[in-house]
């Protein structure tokens, strides 16, 4: 098989993959403010949730967006519902 015609296949496949695969992503971040770092979880839909306290440490705001995820079961519940769409 020639290199150009297993680029095509492997293109094809791909192309075939990305319309099976449906992942959606939450970003935890910290940005500094005052003394410390505010922490951020932003759903795929742009909605961003920022934390009224600070935190010492990135680790610890990122620990702390992480925890209020869990927190809130129902938006990745949505989540599942719009992979469905």
């Amino acid at each position: 098989m020639a290199a150009n015609d297993r680029a095509r296949e492997d293109q094809g496949a791909f192309a075939r993959m990305k319309e099976i695969v449906v992942m959606s992503e939450i970003t935890l971040s910290a940005t500094p403010k005052g003394n410390g770092y505010q922490a951020t979880i932003t759903f795929p839909t742009g909605v961003a949730i920022s934390s009224a306290e600070t935190y010492p440490s990135i680790a610890e705001a990122i620990t702390a967006a992480a925890l209020k995820l869990l927190e809130m079961p129902e938006r990745l519940t949505d989540l599942d519902g719009a992979a469905d769409l």
